[in-house]
């Protein structure tokens, strides 16, 4: 009988001791049992090195490197540079796997003779959540290929399993041979997305919910914004440019990623009220008026608030600013009052 590979799990892991627990235990009971778990504690400061110490001590198969804090994308690095596994796969700190998720993008890696398997995922913030979302994969075990052009317009615009994301898909070795993560920047993913996919034939999908996304307000991605959350633009802009390149019918879709980019740093600018960068709103704005093609996103925007601020930021950059003041300063006090009044 021929063994399964040895499958490494890769696990940065930095300041989440509330969260770590569940994670780990996620993946040490993972029905697909040949793995290499490799936990990079990045500096923290709370007891999250200790509790990667006390996991590794009663599992051999977990590796924990402890490194001065450098960043995710470090973390990554240093982990890919000692794994052992013919296959690999990321999981963040403070997310939870499903018991049979290695098993379930192994077997579709054989199945279709493919070298990645993405899976869908859900967001929760509380871990009850979890289980109703396993019940959907009853009514939810599609499974499908897809040519990385797919994939890179999916990413475009917002298919959740095309998110440009590492987490929620196993790789085989080959795709990190020569590639990593450019160390000391977030969105670390999508600076190295076009290259992730780029030498694929075809890439294996399962629709079902078995990576548990936390929505975590203290993760990277979610804090205040600085000087360092600009960097998206740099490397959403090396992706789209690459992909526009090797498909210049689908341009398109790359500028339509853009706009959401610059939507989204606007839309952040506007509600952390960061007036030091204020004057990047008009450059903003002057983007997607120029390249937001209003039939694709009339075809693919989801109603949603974030959205609507898109078209108000499309006719002028302060409409947004407008709408959001309006909100705090008008329409919250006056639903805190009512509140107040229905407890009484």
């Amino acid at each position: 009988m021929v063994k399964n590979p040895l499958i490494s799990v890769i696990i940065p892991v930095y300041n989440v001791e509330n969260f770590l627990h569940d994670c780990l235990n996620s993946v040490i009971s993972q029905t697909y049992t040949n793995l290499e778990i490799i936990l990079v504690d990045d500096g923290s400061t709370d007891k999250s090195g200790e509790i990667c110490d006390e996991f590794a001590k009663n599992d051999t198969r977990i590796k924990v490197l402890h490194q001065k804090n450098s960043g995710q994308a470090v973390a990554r690095n240093n982990a890919l540079d000692i794994m052992q596994g013919e296959y690999l796969s990321f999981v963040d700190s403070d997310d939870i796997i499903d018991e049979n998720y290695i098993q379930i993008l192994f077997d579709l890696i054989k199945k279709y003779n493919t070298k990645i398997s993405m899976a869908n995922y859900k967001e929760f913030s509380k871990n009850e959540q979890i289980q109703s979302y396993k019940a959907e994969n009853l009514q939810n075990n599609d499974e499908k290929l897809l040519e990385p052009k797919d994939i890179f317009i999916g990413s475009c615009i917002g298919e959740p399993y095309c998110l440009t994301a590492v987490w929620r898909c196993l790789f085989h070795r080959d795709i990190f041979v020569n590639l990593r993560f450019p160390a000391g920047e977030i969105h670390e993913d999508v600076a190295i997305w076009f290259e992730i996919f780029q030498n694929c034939k075809n890439i294996a999908i399962s629709k079902q919910y078995i990576y548990f996304w936390r929505l975590n307000l203290n993760s990277t991605v979610r804090k205040k914004i600085d000087d360092k959350f600009f960097v998206i633009i740099k490397n959403t802009e090396k992706f789209t440019s690459q992909f526009e390149n090797k498909y210049p019918n689908y341009a398109k879709f790359a500028k339509y990623k853009m706009c959401f980019v610059y939507l989204n740093l606007g839309h952040k600018i506007i509600e952390n009220n960061s007036k030091e960068h204020y004057d990047k709103l008009p450059k903003y704005h002057a983007y997607i008026r120029n390249n937001l093609d209003l039939k694709l996103a009339m075809k693919y925007l989801k109603i949603g608030f974030t959205n609507k601020i898109l078209f108000l930021f499309y006719i002028h950059p302060k409409l947004p600013d407008f709408l959001v003041n309006f909100y705090q300063n008008f329409i919250m006090p006056i639903k805190n009052i009512i509140q107040k009044v229905i407890k009484k």
